[in-house]
């Protein structure tokens, strides 16, 4: 069954966010076999306060998530992404 990462990011600087950490992890994430379903578009809080961003890819197994979250690509960019913004990072297993 699929699983999804769910991220909520409040971003404190868009422009350098965009540029080194967003333009360089969507390859990290594609190569290591997620794919994007949505980045940053407009969303509409229907219950409690609305997130700041929020970014969702899909992957074919959990053990897919956790190399990819445990690669070392994906914890330098993690760590490059922590200096413009703050996230709160989750997967989830879809249901068949």
């Amino acid at each position: 069954m699929p699983v999804y990462v769910i991220a909520e990011v409040d971003v404190t600087n868009p422009q350098a966010m965009a540029k080194e950490f967003s333009a360089k992890n969507q390859p990290v994430v594609r190569a290591a076999g997620g794919r994007y379903l949505a980045a940053g578009g407009k969303t509409l809080a229907l219950e409690g306060e609305p997130p700041k961003r929020v970014v969702l890819h899909v992957w074919n197994s959990m053990d897919d998530v956790k190399r990819w979250w445990e690669s070392k690509e994906s914890r330098e960019l993690r760590a490059v992404g922590a200096k413009y913004g703050k996230f709160r990072v989750f997967a989830i297993e879809g249901m068949e």
